[in-house]
């Protein structure tokens, strides 16, 4: 995590045992508008001219029908079909 990222959070009252778990404190209400850490998360970005071609044969979603307008949530699988990874998949 970058220091600015870190200071916002502690801003917010985070405060950071092990990495990469990171609590807040527990007055936030259900209701309220609160900050949750997503550090297990992490974006790829996938580019080149044949990256549809190459994700298609890797992901267990239809690529093709991906547009600017959805999302599909996806597997990526050993090739026994067993799954390694699941994710959301955007255009």
């Amino acid at each position: 995590m970058n220091a600015t990222w870190i200071d916002f959070l502690k801003s917010n009252k985070a405060s950071f045992l092990e990495k990469p778990e990171i609590n807040f404190n527990d007055n936030q209400s259900p209701q309220s508008n609160a900050i949750t850490a997503l550090a297990h998360f992490s974006i790829l970005k996938v580019t080149g001219s044949d990256a549809s071609v190459f994700l298609q044969g890797q992901l267990t979603c239809n690529i093709n029908e991906l547009s600017e307008s959805n999302s599909f949530f996806a597997a990526f699988c050993n090739a026994k079909g067993q799954t390694i990874s699941t994710l959301l998949i955007l255009k």
